[in-house]
């Protein structure tokens, strides 16, 4: 009943505005008896066989009809907010096609609702303090949760439930206990988008006593007396749009939104033909966005969290804000298995070190099995999970290819490469010391697999000091003579050499004790 009630009210204004087309325009004002403005009011003419043409009144009252059948029409106002009286219609007559007309000002006074006996009333305010109009009230029964009363919030939020029919033929409240239900009656307009006569942001659910469920919502009696149910504060709902694509052609696309609490909190059931989607029914806060399809060109799409995720728990959040639209939420759908994150390679590439393939994150985890090749400069070097590079692998860069596999899935995807692999080295050095000239001399040597002579540098260090920097290898060592070191005492002695385009760098260290 509920639904009906809502769909009944929104249907007043769910016919569009049809494009312009032959026949007259007819413009006018809708003004209080003061001459104020009155916005968001309903002109419109029937045209016969239950169709109409209609507008909204504008922030300064004004309106356009057009398309307006020549001849003979009347003119009517309705104020959707319950507010203003409908006032007498304009009777017009001898309109003529092309012809714009200006029609007199629609002057409303204030309705009364002093006749009526009023059971419950009281006030819904947005997040800023502002009155919230239009907003549905609906006091539904502790005894079986039906429906037993329907208002609608007027233009300064207060809303009036009756004792007798209510609006929109709504039963009134029978003696008893309710819970109040605040919800968007006639904010947001979802019956038909082309016509936007109100706002794209509807406000979320709250209920009597100001709380944000009926498990938690204030009771209140209806009897032979008026009840003040005091103020609700609602706030603007937000959203997310964005594209449901795919790989190949898909024909169903679903995009469901979960609360941070996981719980599903709103769903697209088909997207648009492009793939564009948007919704804008939630409450402000944290959501997460999944992609799904049953079908496309004879396959299963795998599911997707955005962004490129495979489960919840590794989606991307996304942040709704009250009356505002997250735009971008966007994901592609495949019917094989996609790499949400790139398999990645670990170790130095050093010829005899050992590196470690990760086979990244892919569209399925939980039943996928994996399989790896790798490849030194684009040649085919070996397989498993693990590789040594080899001598031949020298100067060229390393990448690892997976394969993945789930069922009747499958999907490759390969590494960022490494830098090109190099040799290895190994750093050392002897000391000698010489009373008489109070000199040690290091002697340190580089020594590389292969190679006779490598190149470079060494830097020796004692502590945070530096003693010798950058001393070019000469046949693969190099002399570094220490004046007047601290006798009576071990010294400790840090060696770094740089290394060359195909030989790795190398540390070491050694020590040596100054006599006395």
């Amino acid at each position: 009943m509920v639904v009906a009630l809502l769909v009944a009210l929104a249907g007043l204004v769910a016919v569009a505005q049809p494009a312009a087309a032959a026949g007259a325009t007819l413009t006018g004002r809708v003004v209080t008896t003061d001459g104020t403005p009155i916005d968001r009011m309903q002109v419109y003419i029937n045209t016969g066989g239950g169709g109409q043409i209609q507008a909204l009144t504008g922030t300064d009252g004004t309106y356009k009809l057009q398309g307006v059948p020549a001849g003979t029409v009347d003119v009517f106002v309705y104020d959707p907010y319950i507010t203003y009286n409908d006032g007498p219609w304009k009777h017009l007559t001898q309109l003529t096609d092309g012809e714009t007309r200006a029609v007199a000002d629609f002057a409303l006074a204030l309705r009364d609702n002093s006749m009526f006996d009023v059971k419950l009333f009281g006030h819904v305010y947005d997040a800023s303090g502002k009155p919230a109009r239009g907003v549905a009230v609906m006091a539904k029964s502790t005894a079986d949760n039906q429906t037993g009363g329907l208002a609608i919030t007027d233009r300064n939020g207060l809303f009036l439930m009756y004792s007798s029919t209510g609006v929109f033929g709504a039963p009134p409240p029978a003696p008893g206990t309710y819970k109040l239900q605040y919800q968007d009656g006639f904010v947001a307009n979802p019956i038909d988008p082309s016509f936007d006569p109100f706002d794209t942001f509807g406000y979320g659910l709250r209920y009597s006593g100001d709380q944000p469920t009926l498990a938690r919502a204030t009771t209140v009696t209806v009897d032979s007396g008026s009840h003040d149910v005091g103020a609700v504060t609602v706030t603007r709902n937000g959203g997310i749009s964005g594209a449901l694509t795919s790989t190949v052609p898909i024909t169903n696309r679903t995009v469901t939104f979960y609360n941070s609490d996981g719980e599903q909190a709103a769903i697209v059931p088909n997207a648009n033909p492009d793939g564009t989607y948007e919704t804008v029914s939630l409450r402000p806060g944290t959501y997460y966005v999944r992609f799904s399809s049953s079908d496309g060109g004879g396959s299963k799409f795998i599911r997707a969290f955005w962004h490129d995720s495979a489960s919840l728990a590794d989606a991307t959040p996304v942040v709704v804000k009250s009356g505002a639209s997250t735009a971008g939420v966007s994901q592609v759908l495949s019917d094989q298995l996609t790499a949400y994150v790139t398999p990645t390679i670990s170790g130095s590439p050093v010829v005899g070190a050992t590196l470690t393939a990760s086979p990244g994150s892919w569209s399925l985890n939980a039943t996928t099995e994996f399989s790896y090749e790798w490849f030194a400069g684009g040649v085919h070097a070996g397989t498993g999970k693990t590789y040594k590079p080899v001598t031949a692998d020298v100067g060229k860069a390393l990448t690892v290819e997976v394969t993945a596999i789930a069922l009747d899935k499958s999907g490759t995807e390969t590494s960022t490469a490494t830098t090109a692999v190099k040799r290895s080295s190994k750093v050392t050095a002897s000391g000698s010391y010489s009373r008489s000239k109070k000199r040690l001399t290091l002697t340190v040597r580089v020594t590389v697999p292969g190679v006779t002579s490598p190149g470079g540098t060494v830097t020796v260090k004692e502590g945070t000091h530096t003693i010798k920097a950058r001393v070019a290898l000469r046949s693969g060592k190099a002399v570094i003579t220490i004046s007047k070191p601290r006798t009576g005492r071990k010294h400790y002695y840090r060696l770094s050499y740089s290394g060359s385009n195909t030989i790795a760098a190398a540390t070491g260290s050694t020590s040596y004790y100054v006599p006395r």
